[in-house]
């Protein structure tokens, strides 16, 4: 959750050290599967940088 948390907030460098440590754990779990694909994949959300 923390993970995602970093990257909605664009904070994706960061995120990616949380999913790193979540895969430690369980890296079978589909929040790290999810995350990690998005972080790899460049997706940044669209909220984190309008500037309203």
């Amino acid at each position: 959750m923390l993970a995602w948390l970093n990257w909605a907030l664009g904070r994706s460098s960061v995120a990616h050290r949380f999913v790193v440590a979540a895969a430690e754990i369980d890296d079978e779990y589909g929040l790290v599967e999810i995350i990690s694909t998005m972080l790899d994949r460049g997706f940044l959300p669209e909220w984190a940088f309008d500037a309203r």
